[in-house]
């Protein structure tokens, strides 16, 4: 008995050398694919949908916060006890499509591209943002790196290629003072900026240049060095960082940077597949998102059957493995949140409208869910009715293709019976073959079959090449392969 395994997901690459044409609903695994779960409401209310926007802070004393940002232009806090929101500014910002975080000793500054930076007091829970006080202007992006507030594309100005920095440890103060280590920058012939990582040196992606931003001290203070100059980033919400790197959509394609250089992550492997599934209407709707437990960099987008604007695919990286996959989301974004802990009392108090007490079945997450233990890091999302949302629903049906196979060699073959190599007790597996002569034809199909009580699925498919296409259902863990019997034909 033969098995044709399931290997990369190479779509820019030909179907007799790549290892599956298709990976729908799937995450690359060392030896195959498991399932990707979709996304459950977790909130028992509802921002003004959908959110561009969503982030997790700690608070100077570990406590944690997460804020989401309606369409309304207003900024909700999570409200832990209730599962609710509050609203957390006091006049609306429409028109704001992205809005950036950051933390700065027990303030949260934001900006939107159309006010002052925004600062709320962390310490309590009914503050508002407001403007913050001094000279600090009206950027699209802010971030930090080393002990001052970056801010650039400044619209105000406007100058979308002016990147600026405050003094040290003041972040009302702007402007241009070498005794306070504080001044700005512009970048002509760049483009515009898309996008601004902080940390230990900061990661500037123009339309045109990547720069790396490294402290260097007076008179210079800041220096900005082009690490790639032959293109930058052309979508602000495909932008995320995870460990030391920046992850980005170039003209070229996906990109990782690591403080040093740019390497083309998606080239010869899912690029072209991906400009041509994405909706060119829909690109201020992407975003990125990471799952720092499983590291999973996640792009959702608008991608074919949609309506151009609203994200139903996404694209995923496996940055341990280097490999892709790719599935359906409805989300209208993504970040990594945690919630304080929960004893099991508090939980009788979160479970949905209409479950029992103490019906732990009906809680949002199982309760071995990384949702209820305390400080645990997951990857959250807000779905299109704006409520807050974790990984944790069953999967959507995964759609595997093998590769194009020619069973006998230089002849054709009848492909009799199918086993899909699959784990897990809960599943439903089916499987439906294609076939054709020749390579440069157009596959024929056949009906999709479902397995016996011992797993294999009957067929009768004569041909050349074959694809045998897996459906999975259920709670299943790893699919691996296809095990096959099939007999040499007569040439002809």
């Amino acid at each position: 008995m033969a098995t044709v395994e399931f290997g990369d997901w190479l779509p820019d690459q030909a179907q007799m050398a790549t290892g599956v044409v298709q990976a729908l609903n799937t995450i690359r695994t060392p030896a195959g694919y498991r399932p990707l779960p979709d996304i459950k409401v977790l909130s028992k209310a509802a921002i003004p949908a959908p959110a561009p926007a969503l982030v997790m802070v700690r608070d100077h004393l570990d406590d944690i916060q997460v804020f989401a940002v309606g369409n309304d232009g207003h900024v909700y806090s999570f409200d832990r006890a209730n599962l609710n929101w509050l609203q957390r500014t006091t006049a609306p910002y429409p028109n704001t499509p992205l809005w950036y975080f950051v933390e700065f000793g027990n303030k949260l500054l934001a900006a939107n591209g159309q006010s002052q930076i925004l600062s709320l007091d962390l310490s309590s829970t009914t503050t508002k943002f407001a403007p913050i006080s001094g000279s600090a202007p009206h950027p699209k992006f802010i971030t930090l790196i080393k002990d001052q507030i970056f801010a650039g594309n400044y619209t105000a100005v406007p100058e979308a290629d002016r990147i600026g920095w405050s003094a040290i440890n003041d972040p009302t103060n702007w402007g241009s003072d070498q005794s306070l280590l504080m001044d700005y920058q512009d970048n002509p012939d760049c483009g515009a900026l898309m996008g601004l990582v902080g940390g230990a040196y900061g990661t500037a992606l123009f339309e045109k240049v990547v720069k790396r931003i490294s402290f260097v001290g007076p008179p210079v203070i800041y220096e900005f060095d082009p690490i790639l100059n032959s293109h930058g980033c052309i979508i602000e919400g495909s932008v995320v960082a995870h460990l030391n790197f920046v992850f980005y959509i170039s003209p070229a394609g996906f990109m990782m940077f690591d403080g040093n250089s740019v390497t083309p992550i998606g080239a010869e492997q899912v690029d072209r597949w991906f400009f041509a599934d994405l909706q060119m209407s829909g690109l201020d709707s992407i975003r990125a998102g990471v799952d720092p437990r499983n590291h999973i960099i996640m792009w959702i987008y608008p991608g074919a059957g949609g309506d151009g604007v609203t994200n139903n695919h996404c694209i995923i990286f496996n940055l341990a493995l280097r490999k892709w996959s790719h599935g359906q989301m409805d989300a209208s974004c993504m970040g990594q949140v945690a919630l304080p802990g929960y004893t099991l009392d508090e939980l009788d108090s979160v479970l949905p409208a209409g479950a029992s007490p103490g019906g732990i079945d009906s809680l949002q997450a199982s309760l071995d869910s990384r949702t209820w233990q305390g400080g645990q890091l997951f990857l959250g999302a807000m779905d299109y009715d704006g409520n807050l949302c974790n990984f944790t629903a069953p999967p959507r049906t995964a759609v595997i293709d093998t590769k194009q196979v020619n069973f006998t060699e230089m002849r054709r073959s009848m492909l009799s019976m199918m086993y899909p190599v699959v784990e897990g007790d809960q599943t439903a597996v089916s499987a439906q073959v294609f076939s054709k002569g020749r390579a440069e034809n157009s596959w024929g199909w056949g009906p999709i079959l479902t397995e016996n009580s011992e797993g294999w699925i009957g067929c009768r498919r004569e041909g050349r090449f074959h694809r045998i296409r897996v459906f999975i259902d259920g709670w299943w863990t790893h699919a691996l392969g296809v095990e096959y019997v099939a007999w040499p034909m007569g040439f002809r």
